[in-house]
């Protein structure tokens, strides 16, 4: 992922650029905080904010069955990302290894 996709990215995951939608239920994020190249390099990149899939039991864990064989998670990249997470170059990564 490339550095300007990523910084609109967690310009637009910001947990105050968000709302909670009542009706269904979830949070979502606003689209407005984007400005027309940013939306643009999203969909150029096939990335669809608020986009909700729901995925039942058995088909989730036909798709986590399937990540096995994808090398970019790995347990040398996953563990990569997690020790990054703890050592605070990318918070994010904490998570990794707990989800």
């Amino acid at each position: 992922m490339n550095k300007q996709l990523l910084a609109i990215l967690k310009k637009l995951y910001k947990h105050d650029n968000s709302y909670y939608d009542a009706e269904r239920g979830l949070v979502l994020y606003k689209m407005d905080a984007l400005k027309p190249q940013e939306l643009e390099l999203l969909q150029q990149n096939k990335w669809v904010p608020n986009e909700i899939e729901l995925i039942r039991h058995d088909e989730l864990n036909r798709k986590l069955i399937g990540m096995q064989s994808d090398a970019h998670l790995s347990w040398h990249v996953v563990a990569g990302i997690f020790i990054a997470g703890v050592g605070g170059s990318f918070p994010a990564g904490i998570s990794i290894l707990m989800n």
